[in-house]
């Protein structure tokens, strides 16, 4: 791929995702490759087949790291990979932003977890832990030459020392999840009773669940955040073009639970691979929030995933009357690392800005 600079479209079609160069760096020959036992570089295009079987067999692999999704979030986006013997073993997205003249690397709008992709470990357990660090710190050593770093680690990836070792700091996030969805009849009966009212409130009400445009969900999201007097997390464009990814893919959509007369009382987008789905934008309508729609369109989300991943993430949230809602489904808590490495002067001025 030739090094041009990547400008922002106006359009909903995604920039390619740049992956062979960052500050410099560049692809060595081939001849050169393959004389090394181990490498640390950016993937080219023609090795993203590799990286979503690594992101496959992974237990850090989630959909958010899959090439399509990467590409469909547009922006400065690559991938970190490190070969041993010529194979892939590990990788991690990054995505660049420049701000103030500075390149920081942090995570793009509506994309949940990210961290280290590491293919499955096995033998002894002191062994396997061994090799673990022995990964995360050849990545840790990498990153820590980057201005500014910021990810969601994926909850499997509970092992973040390497990283402490390296001068980063950890934040603990908290998200909630339901496994055995191959038996809704438990999921049901795990839920709080004004919960399971709240749905059947809504079926008699004859709401239904309909598929709707990404418009509809960026309504419902603009009016969530803006009752609250907060800035809106992301843009239709960005919506629109991870939706259309997903649809393309049969890998989620936009739904909307609707009267007869057509009103969304509740939105959704959903997105899900094979290992776990994610409820990650949307929420009730402020117009329509007495009739429980927004439990009734979750339960009929975890219908329509069940048989197709082995998880529905509520995607958080660690707000406490949004927690307590999504406890109310029964819901596991997982917990995942922030993990972050900020020069002290701005990560001051951060910690200044969140006491304002």
């Amino acid at each position: 791929m030739r090094l041009e600079q990547i400008n922002e479209s106006p359009s909903q079609a995604a920039p390619r995702v740049r992956l062979d160069t960052v500050a410099g760096e560049t692809i060595p020959a081939e001849a050169e490759r393959t004389a090394l036992a181990e490498e640390l570089r950016l993937l080219r295009d023609d090795e993203l087949a590799e990286w979503d079987g690594l992101v496959d067999l992974s237990p850090q692999g989630s959909v958010f790291c899959r090439s399509w999704w990467l590409q469909a979030c547009g922006g400065d986006i690559r991938v970190l990979g490190y070969f041993k013997g010529g194979k892939l073993i590990a990788g991690i997205p990054l995505f660049y932003q420049k701000r103030f003249q500075l390149r920081f690397c942090l995570m793009p709008k509506l994309t949940q977890v990210w961290g280290v992709v590491i293919e499955p470990l096995s033998g002894k357990l002191c062994n396997v832990h061994s090799r673990e660090n022995e990964i995360l710190a050849v990545f840790a050593k990498r990153l820590a030459g980057e201005f500014a770093f910021y990810q969601r680690f994926h909850p499997s990836q509970s092992n973040w020392l390497p990283f402490l070792w390296n001068g980063f700091q950890q934040t603990t996030g908290y998200s909630y999840f339901l496994d055995k969805l191959d038996h809704l009849d438990g999921i049901w009966a795990e839920m709080g009773q004004n919960t399971r009212t709240k749905i059947r409130k809504a079926e008699k009400s004859g709401l239904v669940v309909k598929p709707c445009s990404p418009a509809t969900v960026m309504n419902t999201v603009e009016k969530i955040f803006r009752r609250q007097s907060l800035p809106v997390p992301f843009d239709l464009q960005t919506l629109s073009r991870l939706n259309d990814a997903a649809v393309e893919r049969d890998a989620g959509g936009c739904w909307a639970a609707v009267d007869a007369e057509g009103n969304a009382h509740a939105s959704t987008f959903l997105v899900f691979d094979q290992k776990r789905a994610y409820n990650l934008a949307g929420g009730p309508d402020p117009d329509f929030r007495s009739d429980g729609a927004q439990a009734f369109l979750t339960w009929n989300s975890i219908q329509r995933v069940a048989g197709r991943t082995e998880v529905f993430d509520f995607a958080g949230s660690m707000l406490e009357q949004v927690e307590s809602s999504i406890r109310a489904f029964g819901a596991k808590q997982a917990p995942y690392n922030l993990v972050s490495h900020f020069p002290f002067v701005l990560r001051l001025g951060l910690h200044l800005l969140d006491k304002l």
